[in-house]
This record gives structure tokens, sequence and C-alpha cells, in this order.
């Protein structure tokens, strides 16, 4: 339980670095070692779990895909 509580005092001391951080990439950057290999025009949907600050859920969108973010 001490451990839980450590990674969450972390990640509630440094949030706003990490936010900054993690918004720093661009979706094609993340994901570019399978971006290349699909076809995202084949699909109409996508779904997010884990979307976080909506980075990936707005570039899936702006593919055409409808998204549902979690």
């Amino acid at each position: 339980m001490e451990e839980l509580n450590n990674n969450i005092s972390f990640y509630s001391d440094n949030a706003t670095a990490l936010f900054d951080q993690y918004q720093s990439l661009s979706f094609d950057v993340v994901h570019q070692s399978w971006l290349s290999s699909i076809n995202l025009s084949k699909y109409k949907t996508a779904l997010d779990i884990g979307a976080g600050s909506g980075r990936d859920a707005l570039a899936l969108h702006d593919f055409g895909l409808c998204v549902t973010a979690i």
C-alpha cells in the first residue's frame, strides 16, 4: 500500500510537468511504430481507453474516425 501511495504522490506532485511532457509529443511521433502499417481510412470508429488529455482521440478524429474516449 505504501508503494501505491508513493506513486500517487509522485503523479500528484508532478502532474503539470508530466502533462506538459506528454503533450510535447505529437500523435504521429508517439505512434510511428504502427501508424504507417495501418490504413486508418478503412475504419469508421475508434475506442481510446485511458484517453488522458484527449490528444490521441483528437488525432484519430482528424483522420475521420468517430472516436469514443474514456
